[in-house]
């Protein structure tokens, strides 16, 4: 064969697409452990680059695999799905990558904060994400607790699970079709806390409407006559309201805080009287959930005080 048809089926490198080149390192820090000088594929976490073995990763789990075959497009962190961090997980634990694994737990406790606040301004945008569909894969996060030890991840999730009803029985179906189920001890927890749960949330809401007004209110009268008749068109509402176990929702903090609703015509002053009250009686649920679960979780519900 002649060095001219040789030559010619090399590709111009001054026409090669640009988003075929793996992203500049610059800024990033070598993992001095796990950086194989032969490797093909480097895995980014934060600023730490690792260099591994696509082939390795990819014969544990189809959703590694597929990782693996895009591994040059952007990946940001909120885009990572709860399969890719469930196997992540498993898959760096099983090897001892414990960067890596500590990285992926670290997106987990993001998304299942073990501070209240963060609780609070995190779980409505999380349960809308599309990713986050259906809250089954909240079954493989517990699972993930129970495998790495992080008990920080347990009482929200539980939480979540327990909302599930018999749902839960069914398990969570992840994306290479494996089915995981809760273990029976936690799935007998998330059974014996609804009787609990739904205590509390008739808890929450008579401590939101004890009938004291706040001590600054102007229109004592009318605020108050108002409150008692919230507090009838609650009672009207029926069962669910009082006695579902969704314990950190009381159902009415929204309307609270938008000046809607049943409570359009209370005063600002004592509106922000029942935004207190709303969200103290459900931090205090927050700081009962490993009682509730029967689990321990040390310095649990001490994180914000």
């Amino acid at each position: 064969m002649s060095s001219n048809s040789s030559t010619s089926t090399l590709p111009d490198v001054n026409k090669l697409d640009e988003t075929l080149l793996p992203p500049p390192l610059e800024g990033l820090r070598r993992d001095g452990e796990f950086w194989i000088e032969d490797g093909n594929l480097i895995l980014v976490a934060k600023d730490v680059a690792f260099r591994v073995y696509r082939g390795l990763l990819a014969e544990q789990s189809t959703v590694l695999a597929e990782m693996a075959a895009t591994a040059s497009e952007d990946f940001d962190d909120e885009d990572h799905s709860p399969d890719e961090l469930s196997s992540l997980v498993r898959l760096s634990h099983k090897y001892g990558i414990h960067d890596v694994e500590e990285q992926a737990l670290d997106l987990l406790r993001e998304r299942y904060a073990d501070d209240f606040d963060e609780w609070c301004s995190s779980y409505p945008e999380f349960i809308a994400r599309p990713i986050s569909r259906p809250r089954t894969h909240c079954i493989g996060v517990v699972n993930i607790a129970r495998l790495t030890n992080t008990p920080s991840l347990l009482p929200a999730t539980l939480y979540t699970c327990t909302l599930l009803g018999a749902t839960v029985m069914n398990g969570w179906e992840r994306e290479d079709g494996c089915v995981e189920y809760l273990s029976t001890d936690d799935l007998k927890r998330c059974f014996d806390a609804r009787e609990r749960l739904c205590q509390e949330r008739a808890m929450v809401l008579c401590k939101i409407f004890d009938n004291r007004l706040s001590q600054r209110c102007d229109t004592a009268d009318t605020c108050g006559a108002e409150l008692k008749h919230k507090v009838l068109l609650i009672m009207a509402d029926g069962l669910p309201r009082l006695m579902g176990c969704a314990a950190l929702d009381s159902g009415v903090a929204k309307d609270i805080h938008t000046n809607s609703g049943i409570f359009a015509s209370i005063c600002l002053i004592c509106r922000m009287e029942l935004q207190c009250r709303d969200k103290q009686a459900r931090k205090e649920v927050w700081d009962k959930l490993p009682d509730i679960f029967g689990i321990s979780v040390p310095g649990w519900g001490k994180i914000a005080d």
